[in-house]
């Protein structure tokens, strides 16, 4: 995830991809936690929430390939 968010621009294209995004604010946080840009934690739903829901955004305008290498090496998260 970290490389997919990276790959979007960063924290300021994180920002500008949900701008205007219905809970567009939460969906953000919940992915700089999860990346690890901010302190805390999300349930594990909520998390899956919007890791879906930012990949939605990206691939809204053109078509979006996800590849996760390693997996199997991932937390249960």
């Amino acid at each position: 995830m970290r490389d997919i968010v990276r790959e979007a621009g960063g924290e300021q294209g994180l920002t500008k991809l949900l701008a205007g995004v219905e809970d567009g604010a939460r969906i953000a946080e919940l992915i700089r936690t999860a990346v690890g840009q901010v302190d805390g934690a999300a349930a594990a739903e909520e998390t899956f929430w919007a890791i879906r829901r930012f990949i939605e955004e990206l691939a809204r305008d053109q078509p979006l390939l996800v590849c996760l290498d390693d997996v199997h090496w991932a937390s249960p998260t």
